[in-house]
């Protein structure tokens, strides 16, 4: 769904590095520890 957003042109691809996912809560807890938020292309969308 969170892809989704990017395909219909609700937010940057690179806004998805912003969230952590996965199905194994060890591995999202040491994803969290090792957050570094990634550098913005943008931070808002150009609205047509």
């Amino acid at each position: 769904m969170i892809k989704d957003t990017c395909t219909e042109g609700f937010m940057n691809e690179s806004n998805i590095k912003l969230i952590s996912v996965s199905d194994n809560p060890s591995e999202l807890i040491k994803q969290m520890k090792n957050y570094v938020p990634p550098l913005m292309e943008n931070k808002w969308r150009e609205l047509v």
